[in-house]
């Protein structure tokens, strides 16, 4: 990593003292520091046929990363639960292993919690390191009731307060992805798409465990939710092994990138 870039994660409490042990976490901010992003614009394809993505304006990189040179580690993002505005950190290396977390006091591992109530976005504010964790259906860290689903924390074409994108960006809908060509450049660890620039093989954290899985794949989360009688949200799948792009859905609780759009 470069000097000046990185990653943290900053929090008003209601006590002086945020180390006090009645101390609450009211509300926190993701700080990015990284090099200018460019914009890639999705338009025309290189057949040469329009498709619906055209005039959309995507970074070059997925959030959290401070580089977007093809398998160097600063590539990697940061991975999110569907709805929530803070990040969790990728694995050390390009492996499965957990990394430490810096506090004001020492180091920490992220930490785990099942999802036991009807409603936890109270608990994800107070607890921004904390991955809430879904073992069975509805698979949502908001929720164990399918009728509480929320499906607004998030939104196609509106900026929400829990949208984790920096100012002037925000978690795209499906409209950037549509029509994108298949195929692109594979290198060790990501693949470079001729038109959307270079992907990760940053996995995902899964749902049941929280832990970092499935380092060949490349997922990025949409806004879309699924439908009022479906319990997951849509995310795009570069699938290495058969190079196409997957318009799928997926637990709520999963951890996965973020590849911002300009509002």
């Amino acid at each position: 990593m470069s000097s000046g870039t990185g990653n943290g994660v900053i929090a008003v409490y209601d006590k002086q003292d945020p180390n006090a042990e009645d101390a609450t976490v009211l509300w926190s901010w993701h700080v990015w520091c990284t090099e200018h992003p460019t914009i890639i614009e999705l338009g025309l394809p290189t057949n040469g046929e329009t498709y619906s993505g055209k005039n959309y304006r995507i970074m070059d990189r997925d959030l959290g990363a401070t580089t977007n040179t093809p398998d160097e580690l600063t590539t990697r993002g940061l991975g999110y639960q569907w709805g929530r505005k803070d990040p969790f950190p990728a694995s050390e290396g390009w492996t499965d292993q957990e990394k430490m977390l810096y506090t004001l006091t020492g180091t920490t591992n992220l930490s785990y919690k099942e999802v036991d109530t009807s409603e936890n976005l109270v608990e994800a504010i107070r607890q921004p390191a904390r991955f809430l964790i879904a073992i069975t259906s509805p698979g949502d860290w908001y929720t164990n009731s399918m009728s509480l689903l929320n499906r607004t924390l998030w939104l196609p074409n509106t900026k929400t307060i829990f949208d984790p994108c920096p100012v002037g960006w925000r978690v795209p809908g499906n409209q950037p992805w549509t029509g994108l060509l298949q195929g692109g450049l594979f290198y060790s660890y990501g693949l470079v798409h001729p038109d959307a620039g270079y992907f990760p093989c940053t996995g995902y954290r899964r749902p049941q465990t929280g832990r970092v899985d499935s380092l060949g794949n490349i997922v990025e989360w949409s806004a879309v939710a699924g439908s009022t009688s479906t319990n997951e949200c849509y995310g795009l799948l570069l699938n290495l092994n058969t190079i196409r792009q997957d318009w799928t859905t997926y637990w709520r609780a999963d951890g996965r990138s973020v590849r911002c759009v300009k509002e």
